[in-house]
């Protein structure tokens, strides 16, 4: 809700490249969203099927924040790059 705060299923996350306090929450039908959260769980391992990116939030009840990417981040589309 508003405040921000915690993202859970079924929300949309931006591009977390530019987030600094964990991932920011996006509209799904929006340019901003570039994955759904799948599932909060405790390890890797326990991601529901249909994840195919996760993070990592240390120090959190359940710390690994389960995704199916939508779109590539900015990291990924630079990191994509070739050297001049």
């Amino acid at each position: 809700g508003a405040g921000g705060g915690v993202v859970g299923p079924g929300d949309c996350i931006k591009d977390p490249t530019f987030s600094v306090n964990g991932p920011d929450k996006a509209d799904c039908g929006t340019d901003d969203a570039v994955a759904k959260v799948t599932g909060r769980v405790r390890a890797q391992r326990d991601c529901p099927s249909g994840s195919d990116k996760y993070m990592e939030a240390k120090g959190a009840y359940l710390p690994i924040l389960c995704l199916k990417q939508l779109k590539p981040t900015l990291r990924e589309q630079l990191g994509g790059l070739g050297r001049v």
